[in-house]
C-alpha cells in the first residue's frame, strides 16, 4: 500500500488515503513524494525532520486542522507554509533497514498511520499514538 492522493487532486485539504502501489505508471503520480529536509542539523549530519511534498505540486502532508491535534486526524494536503513537518525515525540506528516510523513534529508523540490495517484501497492515512515498532499501522518503507 502507497500513500495517495485521490484522483490526483492537489487541492489544499484533500484527505490522503493508503492505495495499491501503482507509482511507477504513467497514471502513479498521486503516489509520488519529495521529502525536503528541514532539521536544523541539515540532513546530511544527521538531520531527520522532514516536509512531505506531492511531486507534482507545492503541497504537503499535514493535519485537518491547524495543528497536529488528536490520534484519529485526518491528514490531509496542505500548503507547505502551513505544516509542521515530521520527523523520520529509523528501525535501526545504522540506517540499513528500510522500515521507519514518521512523527509529527510538535505533536506530543503522534505518528503518521493507517487508518486501519484491512489492506483496502482508500484506507484513511490519520494520526496515532506512536507505539514504536509495536504497530504495523506505523511502520512504513520507502519504495
Amino acid at each position: 500500500m502507497c500513500v495517495d492522493d485521490p484522483s490526483g487532486n492537489p487541492n489544499p485539504g484533500t484527505p490522503l488515503q493508503f492505495f495499491h502501489c501503482h507509482g511507477y505508471a504513467s497514471n502513479g503520480g498521486p503516489q509520488r513524494w519529495h521529502l525536503f529536509c528541514t532539521g536544523g542539523l541539515g540532513c546530511a549530519f544527521g538531520g531527520r525532520d522532514y516536509q512531505i511534498a506531492t511531486a507534482d505540486s507545492e503541497q504537503c502532508i499535514g493535519p485537518q486542522n491547524d495543528v497536529f491535534g488528536s490520534p484519529g486526524e485526518r491528514l490531509v494536503l496542505k500548503s507547505c507554509f502551513q505544516t509542521s513537518g515530521w520527523t523520520l525515525i529509523p528501525q535501526n540506528v545504522n540506517g540499513t533497514d528500510p522500515l521507519f516510523l514518521l512523527e509529527a513534529t510538535g505533536s506530543n508523540n503522534l505518528c503518521m498511520a493507517a487508518g486501519n490495517l484491512s489492506d483496502s484501497n482508500s484506507t484513511p492515512l490519520v494520526l496515532r499514538p506512536c507505539d514504536g515498532f509495536q504497530d504495523a499501522a506505523e511502520i512504513l518503507e520507502f519504495g
